[in-house]
């Protein structure tokens, strides 16, 4: 299911030419043949890498989702225990993955019915953790009242959807950067119930970086209050 150790050559050409494929085409639409094209091999030879397409689709979601892991882990241990630090940093490290990996987000989102029994089992359990990450921090936010929605799911999902729809809507052509977007972030205030662009833990002013950077400030009201 999942490989280990450095991969072989020619390996990361592979998931590679399959990740564009499936991308451009939809997995459905595309074939063993045009995969290995792609990638500049032989039938023979990605046939020794992988049985089809399935099983590749399944590794690009796992790989994707060690890169996501990876850096919600190393972004946690930088923001040290503090639940504000804490989830602008999960929230900094989403939106950097769905911006610089736009196509790995939506092959997770989009593609699941070729998910055999198996893998997909694994990927609700690993996806599970992900979930897991945002609602520790939320509850750790709220025992210490920093944060204060009575709706802590409810804000906790409307969070992740805002991250992941930035790979949707942000252009790398565009004059916005993915360093831009990192020094930007997502603040959370906890007053007022706003989520904020901010470059700078814990200082901000999210109405004049808005304006410089065009993140729009977002009030979430009535059930969701953020965490405010």
């Amino acid at each position: 299911m999942k490989r280990t150790g450095a991969a072989p050559a020619g390996h990361t050409a592979l998931l590679q030419a399959a990740r564009e494929e499936f991308a451009e085409r939809g997995y459905d639409g595309t074939s063993i043949r045009q995969i290995a094209q792609r990638a500049g091999m032989s039938l023979s030879v990605l046939y020794h890498y992988y049985p089809g397409k399935t099983e590749l689709l399944q590794a690009i979601v796992d790989e994707a989702m060690d890169a996501y892991f990876g850096a919600c882990e190393a972004a946690l241990d930088e923001a040290g225990e503090d639940p504000v630090r804490r989830l602008a940093a999960l929230v900094t490290a989403t939106i950097r993955f769905r911006a610089a990996y736009p196509s790995k987000g939506s092959l997770i989102q989009g593609e699941e019915h070729a998910f055999n029994d198996e893998f997909l089992s694994h990927y609700r359990k690993r996806a599970a953790v992900g979930t897991r990450m945002f609602s520790d921090v939320v509850e750790a936010g709220l025992a210490s009242g920093v944060f204060r929605t009575p709706y802590p799911e409810d804000a906790r999902r409307a969070v992740i959807a805002m991250c992941n729809a930035v790979g949707e809507w942000y252009d790398p052509r565009g004059a916005l950067s993915v360093d831009s977007l990192d020094t930007c972030g997502i603040y959370f205030g906890t007053t007022g119930g706003q989520v904020y662009g901010s470059g700078s833990w814990p200082a901000y002013d999210g109405g004049n970086l808005a304006r410089r950077h065009g993140v729009v400030a977002v009030t979430l009201n009535h059930r969701l209050n953020a965490f405010g």
